[in-house]
C-alpha cells in the first residue's frame, strides 16, 4: 500500500508536502502505533484485544450513525506492522473491517510568481456566469484542509459563522458537539480555532489558497476575486504538518455535512483507499452534498483516492494550463471527471498574502466555486443536477482530450442549470421525537436534529412550534441541515409540557413531538458495563477487558469525553484499561463529571 506525498526542496517530512518538481514519493508507511477497527455492533467488543497494547482503546470521533457500532482507535506495538495487525484484526467476527492510519496530502505544486493576473477566471469564463449570479451568503462550501486564514483581509467577510453559536461563552449553544465553534473546528489540534497552525510552511498556505479561489471577496477593491463573490467558507482543519489522517478527515467531512455546507473540497489525496473515509464521503452523499476533489499531482493514469471512488456524489478534478492543455503534473485519464486551471494560480495564501502555485489542488476549488454559484442560482438542486450542469457544460479543448468530459465552463453550465428538472423529494428527519429537561423557572440543555432529502436532494423546509415556550434555532432552510431545539421553562412549575415542531417541505409535513420534563434535573450520570463498575464518581476496571461507558438517561448524543487528553464525541465510548492513574471527563453543554480511574490487574 502506497500513500502519495511530495517534499519541499532540501526538506523532507510526514506525508503532508510540497515539491519543486512533480515526482513519485518513496512508499512512506502508515501510522505506526495504532490501527482503526469499525465494529459491527456497539457493545460487542473483539474478542481478544492487541498484544502489547499500553494505551487506551477508544471510539473516534467519526460518527458511526446507522453503520452499526463505533469505530475505534486500537493502539498496537509501535514494532508491529500496521498493515498485518489490521488485517489480522479483520478476521475477528466482531470487526466489520480493520485498516492502517493513514495520511493524506496535500495535491499542491508550486512555481515561482511570474505574473499576477488570474488567467484562470477568463478561462472558464466565470464574467459570463457573473451576468447571471456572483454567489450567495445561503450557500456554505466547507474547505477540509489545512486551515484558512480567518483574518485575511480578502477572506474574512465571507468566512462561515455558525447562526447556532454564541461566540467565547464556553458553551456548546447549538449543541452539535462542539464548544463556540464560531467559524468551523480543528479536528487536528481539537480547538474551535481553525487557522492554520505553525510557521510559514505548507499547511500555512495552502487551505486559505484553496479558500480565496473557492470566494475570496468580490469587487472589494482588494487583491483577488474568488468564483464565487459572497459564498460562506467553512472552515475545517483536518490537516497538520505530518498530513491529514483518515480519521480526522472523516471526522471534518462529517462536521461540514452536520453544520449545512452543500460542497466539500477535498484538495488533499494518496494511492491508498481508506474506507473509513469512503463511508464519510457516502454519509454526505446520502443528505445530498457535493464532494469535489483534487485528481492528484502524480501524472499518473486515473485519479487518487479519494477522487477515484465511484460515488455519484464525487467530482474528479485534473489541472490544466493557460494552453488548454493538461498539466504535465496532473493525473489524467477516463477517473479523472474534467479538468479546470492548475498552473500559476493567484489566490490568498497566510497571514494575509498572495501566492501563485500549482497543482490539481488548485484546479480542485474552480469547481467547487462554480458549484457554488449554480447553488446560488438555484438552492434546490441536487448533488445529480449540479454534476449534469458541471459535465455538460464542459467544453473541450483538443489538447484536453485525456478527461472524461473536458475543461469547465462556468458561463455554459450557467445557462444550462435553467433547463435541469428538479424532482419532488420526500423530507426526512433523523428522529420523530424529542425529549428536553429543564429545572423551574430555568432553560434545558439542548437538543438537535439532522434534516435530508429522502434520496440526497436539496429540500426547502420550513418549520414552526406550536409552542411559544420551544425555540428553534432556525424557521427555514435548505437540507442537509441540522435544527436545534430548546426550552423555556420560566412560566412552569414541576410536570410535563407538551409541544409540536412542524416541517413543511412545500408538499407535505413532518411533525417533531417534543416533551418538556419540568422539575428536578439530574447531574450527569455514566453507566458502565462489560470488564468494569462504577461506584459514585470511582470507575473500577480490570486490565485489558473492555469497559462500555454510556451517558445515563436523557441526554443528547453530543456527549463530550475527554480520555488520557483525546477528546471523543458520542453518547458512548469503549475503553481497554491498563493499571494508571487517570480521569475521565465527561461533558455535556456546560456540565462536567470527573470519573476517577482504578485498573486491576
Amino acid at each position: 500500500m502506497q500513500t502519495m506525498g511530495w517534499v519541499r526542496c532540501g526538506f523532507a517530512t510526514g506525508l503532508m508536502a510540497l515539491s519543486c518538481a512533480p515526482r513519485h514519493s518513496a512508499d512512506p508507511k502508515p501510522v505506526t502505533g495504532e490501527i482503526l477497527v469499525k465494529l459491527r455492533r456497539a457493545g460487542e467488543p473483539p474478542a481478544r484485544l492487541p498484544s502489547n497494547s499500553k494505551t487506551t482503546v477508544i471510539a473516534t470521533t467519526v460518527r458511526s450513525g446507522d453503520e452499526g457500532g463505533p469505530l475505534l482507535r486500537w493502539p498496537i506495538s509501535s514494532e508491529l506492522d500496521p498493515a498485518d495487525v489490521a488485517q489480522s484484526a479483520a478476521q475477528d467476527p466482531a470487526v466489520e473491517y480493520a485498516e492502517p492510519v493513514y495520511r493524506y496530502s496535500s495535491f499542491l505544486h508550486p512555481s515561482d510568481p511570474k505574473y499576477k493576473d488570474q488567467w484562470a477566471l477568463k478561462t472558464i469564463n466565470a464574467e459570463q456566469a457573473w451576468s447571471v449570479t456572483t454567489g450567495s451568503k445561503d450557500v456554505v462550501v466547507a474547505i477540509v484542509d489545512s486551515g484558512i486564514d480567518l483574518k485575511h483581509a480578502d477572506l474574512k467577510a465571507n468566512i462561515w459563522r455558525n447562526p447556532g453559536e454564541v461566540a467565547g461563552n464556553g458553551s456548546d449553544d447549538d449543541g452539535n458537539g462542539y464548544v463556540d465553534d464560531v467559524n468551523g473546528w480543528d479536528f487536528v489540534g481539537d480547538t474551535n480555532d481553525p487557522s492554520p497552525k505553525g510557521e510559514d510552511s505548507p499547511e500555512t498556505w495552502h487551505g486559505s489558497h484553496v479558500a480565496g479561489t473557492i470566494g475570496a471577496v468580490g469587487n472589494n477593491k482588494k487583491g483577488i476575486t474568488g468564483v464565487a463573490w459572497k459564498a460562506q467558507l467553512m472552515a475545517v482543519r483536518a490537516i497538520g504538518p505530518g498530513g491529514g489522517r483518515a480519521d480526522q478527515l472523516a471526522a471534518g467531512i462529517d462536521y461540514a455535512v452536520d453544520n449545512g455546507a452543500r460542497i466539500i473540497n477535498a484538495s488533499w489525496g494518496g494511492s491508498s483507499r481508506s474506507e473509513t473515509i469512503a463511508r464519510a464521503i457516502a454519509r454526505a452523499g446520502r443528505s445530498g452534498v457535493l464532494f469535489v476533489a483534487a485528481a492528484g499531482n502524480d501524472s499518473a493514469e486515473g485519479a487518487g483516492f479519494p477522487a477515484n471512488l465511484t460515488n455519484r456524489n464525487i467530482i474528479s478534478v485534473g489541472a490544466s494550463a493557460p494552453d488548454d492543455s493538461l498539466a504535465d503534473f496532473s493525473n489524467r485519464g477516463s477517473g479523472v471527471m474534467v479538468a479546470a486551471p492548475g498552473v500559476s494560480i493567484l489566490s490568498t495564501t497566510a497571514p494575509g498574502r498572495y501566492e501563485l502555485l500549482d497543482g490539481t489542488s488548485m484546479a480542485a476549488p474552480h469547481v467547487s466555486g462554480l458549484a457554488a454559484l449554480l447553488l446560488a442560482d438555484d438552492s434546490t438542486l441536487s448533488v445529480k443536477a449540479l454534476r449534469d450542469s458541471i459535465f455538460n457544460g464542459c467544453t473541450r479543448p483538443p489538447a484536453l482530450v485525456e478527461t472524461r468530459y473536458g475543461r469547465i465552463d462556468a458561463g455554459q453550465s450557467l445557462s444550462l442549470v435553467k433547463g435541469v428538472s428538479v424532482n419532488a423529494s420526500k423530507l426526512l428527519a433523523s428522529r420523530n421525537a424529542i425529549s428536553l429537561r429543564a429545572a423551574p423557572g430555568g432553560k434545558s440543555r439542548s437538543s438537535s436534529l439532522k434534516l435530508r432529502g429522502e434520496d440526497g436532494s436539496a429540500v426547502k423546509w420550513t418549520a414552526a412550534s406550536d409552542q411559544p415556550w420551544l425555540a428553534l434555532s432556525a424557521t427555514e432552510g435548505v437540507t442537509p441541515s441540522q435544527l436545534t431545539i430548546s426550552a423555556d421553562a420560566s412560566a412552569f412549575a414541576q410536570g410535563t409540557q407538551q409541544a409540536i415542531i412542524t416541517i413543511s417541505d412545500g408538499s407535505g409535513a413532518t411533525t417533531i413531538s417534543t416533551a418538556l420534563e419540568v422539575g428536578e434535573v439530574p447531574r450527569l450520570a455514566i453507566a458502565a458495563t462489560g470488564g468494569c463498575a462504577l461506584q459514585g464518581t470511582i470507575l473500577d476496571a480490570k486490565a485489558g477487558k473492555p469497559c462500555a461507558l454510556s451517558v445515563d438517561g436523557n441526554e443528547e448524543a453530543h456527549a463530550r469525553w475527554d480520555i488520557d487528553g483525546q477528546v471523543v464525541l458520542g453518547k458512548s465510548v469503549l475503553l481497554s484499561l491498563v493499571p494508571d492513574a487517570r480521569t475521565i471527563s465527561l461533558r455535556v453543554g456546560l456540565e462536567k463529571l470527573d470519573v476517577q480511574v482504578r485498573v486491576s490487574p
